[in-house]
């Protein structure tokens, strides 16, 4: 169905959030919408990283900056369907990594979606990249720690 392929170690993800599918998000051919599917996905974002305590903004102006996204549709979504949307964190560098996304129907376990988020932290006010803030230091240490108690 996609035409790049993404793989995830399952020890990737440490969130996990339920979304239903409404009926105003399906397609004339009766399948969810890309947009629909990309607003999920940017929720299920937001909701990890709120989860850590991380806002798009701080009242410093720093932030995460939403550098690019990469979907792969796996199986149809359909309307009223519940979806679990699995989070973690991958890739982790000196101004920021990526956010990894696994969507998976509720009822059956099967994978649908497939994506990941690329982000930098950013100041808003001086328009720059940054280094990693403090919040997001401590999202990696806490990934990389459960990572080592994984194995």
């Amino acid at each position: 169905m996609s035409r790049i392929e993404l793989t995830f170690t399952e020890d990737t993800f440490t969130y996990e959030t339920l979304m239903r599918v409404m009926a105003t998000d399906i397609t004339n051919g009766g399948q969810i919408s890309i947009e629909a599917m990309t607003k999920m996905l940017s929720e299920a974002r937001t909701r990890f990283m709120y989860s850590h305590d991380i806002l798009e903004v701080q009242s410093d102006f720093d932030g995460l900056l939403y550098t690019d996204l990469v979907s792969q549709y796996i199986s149809r979504v359909v309307a009223h369907e519940e979806l679990i949307f699995e989070v973690g964190l991958i890739n982790p560098n000196q101004y920021g990594g990526d956010i990894a996304i696994r969507v998976t129907r509720r009822d059956s376990g099967e994978v649908v979606v497939q994506a990941k988020f690329g982000f930098v932290c950013y100041n808003f006010y001086t328009c720059e990249i940054i280094p990693l803030t403090e919040p997001v230091k401590k999202l990696i240490k806490s990934s990389q720690d459960k990572f080592k108690t994984a194995v």
